[in-house]
């Protein structure tokens, strides 16, 4: 409980203080700060104790952000601490840090500090808490899928890429985030960012045009989706950009009698995709994602006396 209130006191106070930035770089921030974030960054993952490895966490919110306000650049921050992922939108307009905390019984925690750019060339930073932390005592009601929050509210993961998406006058940000939910059970997410005029930004989006998902029915457009299956295996989430879609490995129950116990799918080899056009994220099955150039064999002279390998 004290580390929670600690935790919210820190969110809250660096939330107000930040909310406007010039976007003028500040003065050079010392190397101090990136050695603060390296040597928690490393703490955060292997102290044996949780509350320690939490203070940790604490350690590179306050640190990042003082970096941050510095004028300190995304690129020193992803070689000090590699644990932390530094993404930037090609239109600059959205950078985004996230990082995860270990903890007890194999669960998770979620942070991340989002910096957006107004049309007025005016930085805000958002510090991001995870909506369904363990330490939060009220979490949404309701299916994950149609939860729609702002900062600092976030539906947490650890994200590996982003990816700007225009429609008209509006941009969506793709968000693809690894987010598993126990040691018996991997998940990912798919998310989408959008920013209001004055880069205040929310979490989901209706641009999924489906109407079931993973064997699971929606009575409406779903604002996000989860991607759930076996602890044990991996499945891809990928963005393809040549097609601008999503290629996801399709995945199934071992047994028919399984369906719907996410903990027993793994991917059967074949491929579904969701494909960006006008606005929305379309739903195709089994394509094919073979390259339509055809490996050529290259013929290598015998060496040193080695006769050349048969070719078939």
């Amino acid at each position: 409980m004290q580390n929670k209130k600690a935790f919210w006191v820190l969110v809250f106070t660096l939330y107000n203080a930040c909310l406007t930035v010039s976007a003028s770089p500040f003065t050079g921030p010392s190397d101090s700060l990136l050695d603060i974030l390296q040597k928690a960054g490393s703490r955060m993952l292997h102290l044996p104790d949780e509350n320690q490895r939490l203070a940790a966490a604490d350690s590179i919110h306050s640190a990042l952000w003082l970096y941050l306000q510095k004028g300190g650049a995304h690129e020193e921050v992803k070689r000090a601490v590699p644990n932390i992922s530094v993404l930037q939108a090609t239109d600059k307009r959205v950078t985004l840090m996230t990082y995860v905390v270990p903890r007890k019984g194999g669960i998770y925690e979620y942070h991340g500090i989002l910096m957006t750019q107004t049309t007025q060339q005016m930085l805000r930073c958002h510090v991001l808490k995870d909506v369904w932390s363990p330490d939060l005592e009220e979490k949404p009601a309701g299916e994950p899928e149609f939860f729609r929050g702002s900062a600092p509210q976030w539906p947490g993961a650890l994200i590996y890429h982003i990816e700007g998406l225009k429609h008209k006058d509006k941009t969506y940000y793709l968000l693809l985030g690894y987010r598993p939910q126990s040691a018996s059970q991997g998940q990912k997410i798919i998310d989408v960012l959008t920013l209001d005029s004055k880069g205040l930004p929310r979490f989901g989006a209706p641009v999924f045009s489906l109407t079931h998902f993973q064997d699971k029915k929606f009575k409406r457009r779903p604002l996000r989706l989860f991607l759930r299956y076996n602890g044990q295996v991996s499945a891809s989430v990928r963005w393809d950009p040549s097609v601008r879609r999503v290629l996801l490995d399709h995945l199934v129950p071992r047994q028919a009698e399984m369906k719907g116990f996410y903990s027993s799918y793994a991917p059967d080899l074949s491929t579904d995709a969701l494909v960006w056009r006008k606005g929305k994220f379309h739903w195709e099955e089994n394509i094919d994602v073979r390259s339509p150039v055809k490996p050529t064999r290259v013929k290598r002279a015998p060496q040193d006396g080695l006769s050349a390998p048969h070719q078939p």
